[in-house]
This record gives structure tokens, sequence and C-alpha cells, in this order.
């Protein structure tokens, strides 16, 4: 059964009862919205070391859509970056390398590659289309090229150069889904479009299936620096499970829930992200002769994170009053961040997003002070130290303009930060001393911590909590 097929028998299910949710104590994430390009909804496919993202956005009136880039904060329209002058409109950009190199394919059916302000296309290989999927930090890009019969062929584009991958036979299909540094290639293939698809890895000229266990079928999406495979098989009995290959191992992910899976991108830490359908709630059914009603278990797609041998359900990193569900995860950069989309408001609408972990960092409140007392109706200001340690130069590598603190942390009280740089904890390390309006940050009779946040200047969340003691409170 085709991805899209499952999709869209998921999609139907109709929910009936409150979602289902599940404490962990993994690591905390902080999630933006990426925005669009004037339209309602947004997806993100890519994010390089960077944090640099690609992605498709709709326009405003949501009639057509384009290819976006979101760096800094910032999304630039990848056509009214590009198109003005060399005549192109791009498709859909399916990726991007550290060197900010992005690929994919252009309206006309060729593959591209964009670069500084430049238009590379790569051509189709003599086929009606092709589409650029995956690119390394040396420039080769990966992909596959369409014949007319409608057949798919994977190749391979190096200085100047696209080579097709086999197998060669008239029925034969396949595609390239990504490549490493060392030039591995991984993707899947079939000699026949009436035989099921087999997962590859291409090395030094040799194509070997690297199908798991005793599988069916199988898909590999993203390879990384060691070499490790991510994808998905499916087995002759049960639905299809995620898998990661080694060289000398083969691990089954499995799923959120038990019923399918799509493992979408792998890092250097070996961690993995992708979808797979979770229970989010219950419906009812009754049988109206016999008066017997039935409870079955709805499920959504949901985005994953597979790390330390678990695969964690990305909507239990973020708060659960949030607003998302994140229903695909598409990639995973070198620092932990995740990219992908989901549904966001009412009406739910999708929308790209970013999940970077956060780093905890270590704060104390009225640093002077044995208690940290708070008199949240005649105090004024409220001195709080970040501290910093060997790995951490609060000083040099917080962002100023972001900091907000208070009972829940998100509140706007910064008043300002102390100039000239203080140990307060007596470990020889300069720390970060700011200070922050009692009223607005919000604090009532029976809080007992306040949380300061904010991010490193290079996009990194922290979060910092101490405790405090709220007077008066008679």
């Amino acid at each position: 059964m085709s991805l899209l097929v499952r999709r869209l028998i998921y999609a139907f299910v109709v929910v009936m009862t409150v979602a289902l949710s599940q404490p962990t104590n993994a690591q905390k994430y902080a999630i933006t919205d990426l925005g669009t390009l004037g339209g309602t909804e947004s997806f993100a496919y890519a994010i390089n070391d960077s944090g640099d993202i690609i992605g498709y956005a709709r326009y405003q009136g949501d009639t057509t859509s384009g290819p976006f880039l979101w760096s800094n904060g910032k999304m630039t329209d990848l056509n009214a970056y590009y198109g003005p002058e060399q005549g192109f409109y791009a498709g859909i950009m399916g990726n991007i390398n550290n060197l900010g190199q992005i690929v994919g394919n252009s309206s006309d059916g060729h593959a591209v590659m964009l670069s500084q302000g430049e238009v590379t296309d790569l051509g189709t290989f003599g086929g009606d289309y092709a589409s650029a999927l995956g690119i390394n930090d040396l420039g080769q890009i990966v992909g596959y090229f369409a014949l007319p019969s409608g057949h798919h062929h994977a190749f391979l584009y190096t200085d100047g150069v696209m080579t097709a991958l086999g197998p060669f036979g008239e029925e034969a299909i396949s595609v390239a889904t990504a490549i490493n540094d060392s030039g591995m290639i991984t993707g899947f293939a079939t000699d026949s479009y009436t035989v099921s698809a087999r997962a590859f890895l291409y090395n030094n000229g040799i194509m070997t299936d690297i199908s798991p266990f005793d599988s069916r079928e199988s898909y590999a999406r993203d390879i990384n620096n060691h070499g490790q495979v991510a994808g998905e098989y499916l087995p002759y009995s049960g639905p299809f499970r995620c898998f990661v290959r080694s060289e000398h191992l083969i691990s089954d992910l499995g799923t959120l829930a038990g019923i399918d899976c799509v493992a979408l991108a792998i890092n250097d830490q070996g961690e993995v992200v992708g979808s797979s359908p979770a229970v989010v709630g219950t419906e009812i059914s009754c049988d109206f002769e016999t008066g017997m009603c039935y409870e079955y278990p709805v499920y959504s797609w949901h985005g994953f994170l597979y790390k330390n041998k678990r695969m964690i359900d990305l909507n239990e990193l973020i708060p659960s009053d949030s607003g998302w569900e994140l229903e695909w995860a598409y990639d995973i950069n070198n620092k932990g961040q995740i990219v992908g989309y989901g549904t966001f408001g009412a009406p739910s609408l999708y929308r790209a997003f970013l999940l970077s972990p956060v780093t905890r960092t270590t704060i104390r409140i009225k640093p002077s002070h044995v208690f940290n007392k708070i008199n949240f109706k005649r105090g004024k200001k409220i001195p709080v130290a970040i501290l910093s340690s060997e790995s951490f130069d609060a000083p040099g590598l917080v962002d100023k303009s972001s900091l907000t603190f208070g009972a829940v942390g998100d509140e706007a009280s910064l008043i300002g930060c102390d100039r000239k740089q203080k140990d307060v904890n007596g470990d020889g390390l300069k720390d970060l001393v700011c200070k922050f309006s009692v009223r607005l940050a919000g604090f009532q009779c029976g809080d007992t911590e306040g949380i300061l946040k904010a991010k490193m200047i290079d996009g990194t969340p922290i979060e910092g909590k101490d405790s405090v003691i709220i007077i008066p409170c008679k």
C-alpha cells in the first residue's frame, strides 16, 4: 500500500473524544512557527547545521505556492530571489547542505541547484523531467529522472556530469534519496514496476540490497556521515516499521502505536525523525439492533524522534496547550533541531515548524540574598544572575534582547543588564546579571519558582529556574 493511500485512510478517521497524552522526561524543545509567504499554510522539508530551512508555502490568497528559505528568523521567497533575472520558477526544493546550496526541481521539470544567487540547471538526463533530492557538502547531488514510460531512474550529479545508477532494465525503477560526504548513496529500486521496491546502498560503484529482516518491501530515505541508513520496511505480516541500518547491525525502531511508520532523516548522532500514527482518542460505534457499543482507538499521523533507543511522539515534547499537532518531521540536523509541519490554531491549518532543543542553564534569583523573597506589591526590580560555566560564557553568549522572566518565563519584564560583569557564586567565572520588573513578571501568591528564558546569539534557546517566596500573602 502506498504512503499516500495510507495517509488518506487515516485522514478520514473521525475523532470523537478528548486527545490522549503521555508525560515524558525527555529533552524539552522550543517551537517556532516559520510563517508563510503571505498565505495561510507552509511546509518545512530540510534543515542544515546552521539552522537554514527550506520548504514550501502559500502565497497571499492561497491560490499559488512557492519554495522558501528560512534563515535567522526571516523567510525568503526563492522565486522572488532567483526568478526575475534568470527566468527561473521553482517547484519543490528537496534539500540544503551546510554550504547553503539548495537542490530540487524547477517548474519546467528540470533538476536544479540554487547557490549564492545562481541557478544551475542539472537537466533531465534525456528524460521527461528530473528532481534533485539530496546534496552533500561536496556539492554531489542525487535524485531521479523520469523516462517517457513514467519509470524513474536514480542519478548522481558530480563535477557537472549526471550519471544514471542501476538497475537499468526497461521496466526498472530506482530513486536516489540521499548522499553523504563519503559519496555513499541510498534510496530504493526494483527491476520491474510489478515487483516491490527494495532499499539500496550504492558505494564504490556497487548497488547493494539492504532490505532489513524478512521484508517484502523497503525504502531507504537518508544516510548520515557514518554510513547509517534510515528508512522503513514492510514485513510479510504486519504494517510498515522503521529501521536503521549500520555497517554490522540493523535496528528495528518500531512504530508509535503499532500500525505504521516512515523514517525520513537521520543525523550524525544516529537520531531519526519521521512520522507514525499515534493514538489520539477513541470513537464509539454502536449496533442499534443489538444495543451493543464498542470503543475503538483513533489514530493520527504524528512526527517522532527516535533517540536513545526510544521512539518519542514530538507532541510529548511541547506544551499540551500550545495549539500545535505536529504531524510530519522531515529532517533533523546535527544540533538536534527538527523541522516539519503540523496543524496549528483554529481552523487547523498546516504550518511549518522548527523544534530547537532547550539548553538548561543555572540562574540565581536575587543572588545576594539568602532567601529569594519577592514583594509583588511593593518591589520594583528583581535581579537575576545567569551563571557561567566552563562551557558556557553567559555574558558573551546570551542575546540580552531575548531575555524574558517571570512566573511562566514568557513575561517581557526585562529592565536591563549590568554593564559590569560579576562573579556572583565565587567560581572565578564572570556571570550575567540582569534586572526585571516585579510588576511585569506576573508573580502571584502561591508561586514557588521563577523561570528565565532567552536565546543565545546563535539562536539556541536556553531556560533556567530558581525558587522564589512571594510576599505578602496573608
